[in-house]
């Protein structure tokens, strides 16, 4: 049977930059769910059609700008908690990566660019483990790198 390359959702991964140089990524475990969603902001023109002015017109759309938004959620672990807590709090953006962990022939790489932490909540019931969540923002541009071979 063909390997038809479905990979295991484990293989995402958000990973935040320490600012050194050269810098290193380090990953936020105990997320299960992570997810990184592009969206573009449009304008809406609908032109006048002075042939048929009565006509049902067709809306054109110009394409603005573009964002991205990386949201996890899982496990609260209490070694996350610190650098989680300085993120949030920082006024400046911080480097951050979310990764697809193939080899590049099943396209791996990662997204990488300036994301403000903007939320992050722990919560916890008396019948279940402490869970996090949390929301990052892009902050200006952010490139798809292949990874190497």
């Amino acid at each position: 049977m063909a390997d038809d390359k479905i990979r295991r959702g484990t293989l995402l991964t958000i990973k935040v930059g320490d600012g050194a140089s050269p810098e290193v990524f380090t990953k936020i475990c105990g997320l299960q769910t992570k997810s990184f969603n592009q969206s573009a902001n449009m304008s809406e023109h609908v032109p006048t059609n002075c042939a048929n002015p009565d006509a049902v017109k067709a809306v054109r759309r110009i394409k603005q700008s573009k964002g991205a938004e990386l949201t996890g959620s899982g496990y609260f672990l209490s070694e996350n908690r610190a650098t989680l807590q300085v993120l949030f709090d920082s006024p400046d953006a911080s480097n951050v990566r979310i990764a697809v962990e193939v080899p590049l022939a099943d396209g791996g790489g990662w997204y990488e660019g300036l994301f403000h932490l903007s939320t992050f909540s722990v919560t916890g019931g008396d019948e279940t483990m402490l869970e996090a969540e949390m929301t990052w923002q892009s902050d200006g541009d952010y490139a798809w790198t292949d990874a190497t071979a």
